[in-house]
């Protein structure tokens, strides 16, 4: 494993709240999270958990050459994606949806490289 997994999870959390841009969006969030009986701290374990599996993801493609910022172009559009969902559903989106997206963001990242 990538010696620097925890920091690099910690990384793709940050980027993932940064997207949502949570103190412009903080009601709409705290308002989709409380309806799966959640609080802030049981939020911020959702978005960890989501950022350790992205990563588990990235790091079994670590022979892949990293064609830009994984974080700025995967972590931060998945965070813009979840507000997009919480504004047009009203709720947090299921975990295995999110790390659907998060797999087709990635797969896209590495794509450019093998287009290069």
């Amino acid at each position: 494993m990538n010696p620097y997994f925890t920091r690099n999870v910690a990384a793709t959390a940050v980027n993932i709240i940064d997207g949502m841009e949570l103190s412009a969006n903080m009601e709409k969030i705290s308002t989709a999270y409380e309806k799966r009986a959640m609080g802030f701290f049981e939020f911020s374990g959702w978005v960890a958990d989501i950022a350790e599996q992205m990563n588990i993801d990235v790091d079994s493609r670590r022979a892949q050459e990293f064609p830009g910022v994984w974080d700025y172009e995967v972590a931060y559009p998945l965070g813009q994606w979840i507000i997009e969902r919480i504004q047009h559903k009203g709720e947090l989106p299921d975990e295995q949806v999110v790390l659907a997206v998060a797999r087709d963001l990635t797969d896209k990242f590495f794509a450019q490289g093998e287009q290069a």
